[in-house]
C-alpha cells in the first residue's frame, strides 16, 4: 500500500496532488477537519468523488490534525491510501439516540468473517463512547481504531461523514476486508494520579452527580480553585479522573457541566468506581513513548495512523509535535486529536481518554530501521500550572515535595532538550547518507525564497540494478561519491543541492541571478560518461572497482512549480530516451500529461466495458494459413489503433490487462478453429511472470498447445537475453513458438538472432513496402531472409499491399506473406 498526505488550500490543488501521484483506484481517503464548515468538507467530498469515482471516504472534525511530523489547527487533512489487495467499504448512520444500539448496528452492518478492520469515527458531544464501543464488542471483536470527533474545544457542534453524507448525530465507519492487511496497535497513556483516592457515590453511565458524597463541580472547586472550577470543562480535560479497570489505567474526561453540579464525562464512571484526579507525567511521557516506538519496530510498516486525545496537544502545548515526529521517520503519519479515542486490546475493544493511539498498517513485510527516541519540552499552559499548584498545595507536603522534584526534573531536561531540538532538527531536514539537504528542506526553502532563479533534477537510471548486483553498501558508496561529484562543481556558485530521492538530485539556483546551470548540466553528463566510480568494496579481492553509471538530466529555467516541471520534465526524457531534457513551453508537457491521463482514462473506461478487441490478420504461408492477433479499442462505431492508446498506459497496470484481454479473447475465439495465431510481446509482458503464467494458463485451458507464436518486438529493450531465454525456455514446454516481430527496424542485430534462435523472423514492413522501388531495401531484404535460412528460422513479410510486391517476395523464398493485399485485419475470422 501507499499512503500520502496533504493539506487542502485550493480545488485546484488538490486535483493536481491527485494527477501528480497517480490517485485512481483503490482509494480511501480519511479527512481530519479544524475547519467546521460542512458545506466546505461536502464540496471537498464531491471534488474527490468526480477525480476518484471509487473512492471511500470517512472523516472527522477535529481539536487538531496531524500530518506527518506536524500538528495543525483549523486546517483541513486529507490522507490518501491506495491498497493493493484490500477491499474498503464505508457506512454512516445517523441519529440513533441509544449509542450502544449505534455501535450494534454498525458492526452488524458492516463487519464480516472477512473483516480484517475496523476504523470508526463518532460525534463527539452525543455519543457516549464507552456504550458506543460496548455495542460493537457485542456483535465483534475485530480490532478497531478511530474516535470521537472534536470541534476545537468549542463543545457546541461535531460531526463525521463518509462518500456520501455527513452527520452531527451518529457516527461513520470503515471496513477493511484482506488477506494480506498487516496491523498492529498501540497506545500511550502517561496520565497519572495525584492526590487521595476518591469513591463515586452516586452516577448514571457517562454521569457524575457525586464523589465521595459531594457535587464533581465543588470537588474540582476545592482542588483546582474558583478560577478553575468557572471553566470546568476545559480544566477537565487536562486533569481527568483516572479509574483501574481491567488491570488498565483509563481516564475519563469531562466533557459537559449540568446546571445541578453534575458532570458529563466522555466514558461511563459507574458508582463505586474508585479514582483519582490525573496529571500528565512527563517524564512517563519521554520513556514510554519510546517504549511505543520501540514496540512498533517489531512489526511491518507502510502507514501509520494516529489518533490522540486533544488533553495530549493542550498539555503538552506547542511542544506535542515531539510526540509526532518521531513516527514519521517511520512511514507516512495522519490522523487528529479527539473527544475520546477507540482502542483494541488483548482481543478486546475499549474506549480512551488522555491518550495517543497508533493503528500501522501495511500489505506486505515493510520492517523498518529507525531511531526511535522521543524528547520534547513541555511549558504548560498558565491555567494548568495554576491548577497543579493548587492541587499540590491543598494535599500533602510530601506531594507538594514530590512535585518540586518532578519540575526540577523538567528544568533539567529542557536545557537538554535545547541542544538536542537543534540535532532533531538537522536530521530533520538533511539525508543520513549524504548529509546533504533533503526534500523537505527543499520544500522549506522554496517557500521561504522570494524567487526561484533555475533548477536541475539529476537521476541516475537503473540503479536499482547496481543494488542488486553489487549490494546496498556499494550502491550507498556511489551515491555518497555522486554527491561529492555535484558539490564540487558548484563550489563557486550560490547553489544548493538536495537529494530528493532515492538516485535523484535537484540543484537550485535560489540566489544568483546568472543562468550557469545549463553548464554544469553538461559537466555532469561529461564527467559521468567519461570516467566510472571507482569504489571500494570490502569483501573484494581488490581494494576497488570501477563502476559506471548513467543519468539523466533535467533543467528548468526560472519559473514558478519549479518542483513539477522538473518531474515533467524528467517523465518526457524517460518516455523519449533522452539524457538531457530543457523545459520548455513550447513542449507543453502539461498539456501532454492532461491527453495521457485522458488516453488512461479512455483505456480504463474500454476495459472495463469490454470493449478491448483483437481483430485477426491473415498470414498466407507454403502450406498453411495462420492469423496475427492485434489489438484494437471500440470507440462508437469505430476500431481505434494502439498507436493512439498503448503508449499512453505502458507504465500502468492497464498495459497488462490488455495483454491479457487480447489472451483470453483470441485463444477462445480459436480454441474452435485449427490455425495457428501470434500474439505481440513485449519485453514488459515476458518479465512479468504473472503474465507469463496466465498465457500458459489459458493456452492450456482452451487446448492452444502447438498453436501460439508469441511476436517478440526486435528493439532494444530486448537485450538482456538471460530474460529473454528464461521465458522461451518455459514456453516451448507447451509448444509455443517464437517470432521476432519488425526484424529490420533499426536496431537489427544478427547476434541477437543467433542467441535467440527463434522460429520465424517477421521482416519489417518498412523495407517491404518499398522493395518494388527502392533497391536498397531489396537487398537488405535478401540478405535478411537468406540469414534467417541459415540459421534454420523461417521468414514472413509484413506490409505486402500490392501484387508487384507480393511477386518480389514470393519469388524471393519468404515462408510467409501478411499485408493488406491478402487481407485486412477482421474481428471476425473468415473460414
Amino acid at each position: 500500500m501507499r499512503s500520502l498526505n496533504t493539506i487542502y488550500t485550493t480545488d485546484d490543488e488538490l486535483q493536481d496532488f491527485i494527477i501528480r501521484n497517480n490517485l485512481y483506484e483503490n482509494v480511501f481517503v480519511q479527512i481530519f477537519t479544524g475547519v467546521l464548515n460542512k458545506t466546505k468538507i461536502l464540496n471537498i467530498i464531491n471534488l474527490l468523488k468526480q477525480a476518484i469515482p471509487d473512492v471511500k471516504i470517512i472523516g472527522s472534525s477535529t481539536d487538531g490534525e496531524i500530518i506527518d511530523g506536524i500538528v495543525t489547527q483549523h486546517k483541513i487533512v486529507i490522507n490518501f491510501n491506495i491498497f493493493e489487495n484490500t477491499v474498503v467499504e464505508t457506512l454512516l448512520i445517523e441519529s440513533e439516540s441509544d449509542s450502544f444500539v449505534l455501535g450494534e448496528k454498525l458492526a452488524k452492518t458492516l463487519c464480516d468473517e472477512k473483516t480484517k478492520l475496523l476504523i470508526t469515527f463518532a460525534d463527539g458531544l452525543h455519543v457516549n463512547g464507552e456504550d458506543f464501543i460496548n455495542g460493537i464488542n457485542a456483535v465483534t471483536n475485530i480490532p478497531i481504531a478511530g474516535g470521537l470527533a472534536g470541534d476545537n474545544a468549542l463543545f457546541e457542534e461535531t460531526f463525521v461523514f463518509n462518500e456520501h453524507s455527513i452527520t452531527s448525530c451518529g457516527c461513520v465507519g470503515a471496513v477493511f476486508k484482506s488477506d494480506v492487511l498487516r496491523l498492529n496497535t498501540q497506545y500511550g497513556f502517561n496520565w497519572e494520579g495525584i492526590g487521595r483516592m476518591m469513591k463515586v457515590t452516586k452516577s448514571h453511565k457517562n454521569v457524575v452527580y457525586e464523589i465521595d458524597g459531594q457535587s464533581p463541580v465543588e470537588l474540582y472547586r476545592h482542588y483546582f480553585g474558583d478560577e478553575i472550577a468557572d471553566n470546568i470543562v476545559k480544566v477537565g480535560i487536562e486533569f481527568p479522573l483516572i479509574i483501574q479497570k481491567d488491570n488498565l489505567q483509563i481516564a475519563r474526561a469531562v466533557v459537559g457541566q449540568n446546571e445541578d453540579g453534575s458532570l458529563i464525562f466522555a466514558g461511563n464512571v459507574n458508582t463505586g468506581d474508585v479514582v483519582q484526579f490525573g496529571y500528565g507525567n512527563i517524564e512517563s511521557i519521554l520513556q514510554k513513548d519510546n517504549y511505543l516506538l520501540e514496540n512498533i519496530a517489531k512489526h511491518d510498516i507502510e502507514s501509520i495512523f494516529i489518533y490522540s486525545c486533544m488533553a495530549r496537544r493542550r498539555f503538552l502545548a506547542d511542544k506535542v509535535e515531539y510526540e509526532i515526529q518521531p513516527f514519521s521517520h517511520i512511514a507516512s503519519v495522519s490522523g487528529f486529536f479527539t473527544y475520546g479515542e477507540f482502542f483494541s486490546f488483548n482481543r478486546k475493544n475499549v474506549f480512551f481518554n488522555q491518550t495517543m493511539t497508533v493503528l500501522v498498517l501495511s500489505e506486505t513485510e515493510a520492517k523498518k530501521e529507525f531511531k526511535y527516541h522521543v524528547n520534547y519540552q513541555s511549558d504548560t499552559q498558565l491555567v494548568t500550572l495554576k491548577a497543579l499548584t493548587n492541587l499540590v498545595h491543598v494535599t500533602t507536603e510530601e506531594l507538594m515535595q514530590f512535585n518540586t522534584l518532578l519540575e526540577q526534573k523538567v528544568k533539567e531536561k529542557t536545557v537538554q532538550l535545547k541542544a538536542k531540538n537543534k540535532e532533531l532538527e538537522y536530521m530533520y531536514y538533511h539525508d543520513n547518507l549524504t548529509a546533504l539537504p533533503n526534500r523537505y528542506a527543499l520544500d522549506r526553502d522554496l517557500k521561504n525564497s522570494q524567487i526561484t532563479y533555475e533548477a536541475l533534477l539529476i537521476d541516475i537510471k537503473e540503479f536499482s540494478k547496481i543494488n542488486d548486483l553489487y549490494g546496498e553498501c556499494v550502491g550507498d558508496n556511489i551515491l555518497k561519491h555522486f554527491a561529492n561529484i555535484l558539490r564540487g562543481l558548484i563550489l563557486e556558485y550560490e547553489y544548493k543541492i538536495y537529494r530528493v530521492g532515492a538516485d535523484q538530485f535537484i540543484i537550485v539556483n535560489l540566489h544568483d541571478q546568472t543562468n550557469n546551470l545549463r553548464a554544469i548540466a553538461q559537466d555532469i553528463l561529461n564527467i559521468i560518461k567519461s570516467q566510472p566510480l571507482s569504489i571500494k568494496v570490502k569483501t573484494s579481492s581488490q581494494d576497488k572497482i570501477a563502476i559506471n553509471i548513467d543519468v539523466r538530466v533535467a533543467y528548468v529555467p526560472k519559473c514558478k512549480d519549479i518542483k513539477v516541471k522538473l518531474d515533467l520534465s524528467l517523465n518526457y526524457a524517460k518516455k523519449n530516451n533522452l539524457d538531457y531534457i530543457e523545459y520548455s513551453p513550447q513542449l507543453k508537457l502539461e498539456e501532454k500529461l492532461e491527453e495521457e491521463l485522458q488516453t488512461v482514462n479512455r483505456v480504463k473506461m474500454a476495459l472495463e466495458e469490454d470493449r478491448i478487441i483483437p481483430v485477426f490478420q491473415k498470414i498466407v504461408k507454403k502450406d498453411s494459413t495462420s492469423y496475427e492477433c492485434l489489438v484494437r479499442m471500440r470507440e462508437g462505431d469505430k476500431l481505434i489503433s494502439p498507436f493512439f492508446f498503448l503508449k499512453a498506459v505502458e507504465h500502468t497496470k492497464y498495459y497488462f490487462d490488455i495483454t491479457k484481454t487480447m489472451i483470453e479473447k483470441s485463444f477462445k475465439i480459436f480454441s474452435h478453429r485449427t490455425e495457428t495465431i501470434s500474439i505481440n510481446f513485449s519485453y514488459k509482458d515476458l518479465e512479468n511472470q504473472e503474465i507469463v503464467n496466465f498465457l500458459i494458463e489459458k493456452i492450456k485451458h482452451y487446448n492452444m498447445q502447438n498453436r501460439v507464436i508469441i511476436e517478440l518486438l526486435e528493439s532494444e529493450a530486448l537485450r538482456d537475453f538471460n530474460d529473454i531465454v528464461r521465458f522461451i525456455e518455459k514456453v516451448k514446454q507447451y509448444g509455443v513458438k517464437i517470432a521476432i516481430d519488425d526484424f529490420g527496424s533499426g536496431y537489427s542485430n544478427f547476434i541477437y538472432l543467433a542467441n535467440i534462435k527463434p522460429d520465424f523472423i517477421k521482416i519489417d514492413g518498412s523495407l517491404i513496402k518499398n522493395i518494388d522501388h527502392n533497391h536498397d531495401s531489396l537487398i537488405i531484404t535478401k540478405h535478411i531472409n537468406d540469414f534467417a535460412k541459415e540459421l534454420g528460422c523461417k521468414t514472413v513479410a509484413e506490409f505486402v499491399h500490392n501484387q508487384e510486391v507480393y511477386n518480389i517476395v514470393k519469388d524471393m523464398g519468404v515462408d510467409g506473406i501478411q499485408g493488406y493485399f491478402i487481407e485486412e485485419p477482421k474481428e471476425i475470422v473468415g473460414e
